[in-house]
C-alpha cells in the first residue's frame, strides 16, 4: 500500500502570516503617514521599509523548487526579481528622504 500524503503536506513551507504582515505594515503606514511630520513621515518610511524587505525576500525567494524550472535557474530568476524589487524601494525610499 503506497503512503498517502496529508493535505498538510503539501503546504509545508510557506507561512500566510508573513503576507500578513506585509499588508498590516502597509495599512498601518497608510494611515500613520498624514499625521506626521515631514522627518517623521521619513523615519517611519525607513522603518517600514527593512519588514517589507523582509517579507518581499520570504515570499519571493524563500518558496524554493518552481515547476517545470532547473532549481539553479530558478534561483537565480527569484534573486535577480528580488534585487530587482529592492533596488525600487531603496530607490523610492531614498528619494523620499533627499527630497
Amino acid at each position: 500500500m503506497a503512503n498517502k500524503p496529508f493535505p498538510r503536506q503539501f503546504q509545508r513551507g510557506y507561512l500566510l502570516e508573513i503576507p500578513l504582515l506585509l499588508f498590516v505594515v502597509v495599512i498601518v503606514l497608510a494611515v500613520v503617514m498624514p499625521r506626521l511630520s515631514l522627518i517623521g513621515q521619513k523615519i517611519a518610511i525607513v522603518i517600514a521599509a527593512i519588514p517589507i524587505l523582509f517579507c518581499l525576500f520570504y515570499m519571493i525567494v524563500v518558496p524554493g523548487w518552481v515547476p517545470g524550472t532547473p532549481r539553479r535557474a530558478g534561483l537565480i530568476l527569484r534573486l535577480t526579481l528580488f534585487l530587482g524589487c529592492t533596488a525600487a524601494i531603496v530607490v523610492g525610499v531614498g528619494a523620499f528622504i533627499f527630497r
